[in-house]
């Protein structure tokens, strides 16, 4: 049984990843490891804050049997997602990419873009527009 990576950022797009990553786990039965990272810069609520919305997201699918571990990191959000494929070191990331209008519908944003251009193991995109408003 392997690992699935999944960085959250609490956007719209959020759930949606999260959703898809629960699919891939059932069908191949590895552990999800979702992961949000505050910025050091942001007025952020407490890491403990943060692992509550992490819960929140995720507790209905561990009460139907899936693994899930949650982790809460600090700082730049591509380094750490980076950082946790290297410990991890997960079979794949499901991730997510906000859409900043019509002209970024195209392109991904800057933490995700980061990820794949960097990441050592395959990366499942999931676009802003698949999240339910």
């Amino acid at each position: 049984m392997g690992k699935i990576l999944v960085p959250v950022d609490f956007s719209k797009v959020s759930q949606a990843v999260i959703d898809q990553a629960v699919k891939e786990a059932r069908c191949s039965g590895d552990e999800l490891v979702v992961m949000h990272v505050a910025e050091l810069n942001e007025a952020r609520p407490e890491s403990e804050s943060e692992y509550k919305q992490l819960e929140s997201l995720t507790d209905s699918y561990e009460q139907e049997g899936v693994k899930i571990e949650l982790h809460v990191a600090h700082g730049r959000p591509a380094v750490q997602i980076l950082a946790a494929i290297d410990a991890v070191q997960p079979e794949r990331v499901v991730i997510g990419s906000r859409g900043h209008g019509a002209l970024r519908e195209v392109v991904v944003d800057s933490v995700t873009e980061e990820v794949l251009r960097r990441a050592t193991c395959p990366a499942l995109v999931i676009p802003a527009k698949k999240a339910k408003a």
